[in-house]
Parts: C-alpha cells; structure tokens; sequence
C-alpha cells in the first residue's frame, strides 16, 4: 500500500465495456462517426457527445465546430479539460479549444471537477 494512501481501497476487479452486450463499438473519425450515427438515429432532441480525442487544441475546435454545426441542440462531455500552464505544454487543447469556441459562438460551457466519491 502506498504511504499515505492507508484510506483507499483499490479494487482488483476489472470491467471493459466492449463486454457488455448493450454496448456497441465504432471505429473511425470520432465527430463524423458519431454524427453519422446520430443523423441515422430515429431520436431527435438534445444528444450527449463525448470527447476524448488526442487533447490537441486543433482536433478538439474541429470536433466542437463539426457536431455543434449539424446539431445545434448537442451538449458535449469533453475529458481533460484542467488547464495546465502553457510552460507545461502539456494537455491544454481541450481547454484553450473550449475557450476559443465558446468566445466564438456565445456558447457556454460548464465545468465539473473531478471527485473522489467518499462514501463508506
């Protein structure tokens, strides 16, 4: 156990999602493929996209811009969006991407930290 850490358990058990049977996969551009399948979709009304891509400030506006331009009514989850320094130079696209896009298209974004779920 890691000094320090006497108050964490960790489990061993390990769950992948490609074995849950309700669960499909889908390989190819994540914006193109998730519009492709949500334009083949019988539902309408406000989608949930995920993005986690390659965290570069490029791939993240072009995802932003292409899902926000077919579906005007989408909300995003965008994964590693804590802004580090720029003397990092480490994973600061998502955040400087969301940054610019939401200056860009009046568009608001709300940030949720990360947490540690503490019950017993």
């Amino acid at each position: 156990m890691m000094k320090g850490m006497s108050n964490i358990r960790v489990s061993a058990e390990v769950h992948f999602v490609k074995a849950i049977k309700k669960v499909q996969m889908h390989q190819g551009d994540g914006a193109e493929t998730a519009l492709k399948l949500w334009n083949a979709s019988a539902q309408k009304g406000q989608p949930l996209f995920f993005l986690d891509g390659d965290h570069q400030y490029e791939t993240v506006i072009r995802e932003l811009r292409i899902i926000f331009r077919d579906v005007a009514s989408a909300n995003f989850l965008i994964h590693d969006t804590l802004y580090q320094t720029e003397e990092s130079n480490y994973n600061i696209g998502p955040f400087l991407a969301i940054e610019d896009f939401s200056r860009r298209c009046r568009t608001d974004f709300v940030a949720l930290m990360n947490t540690w779920d503490c019950r017993v």
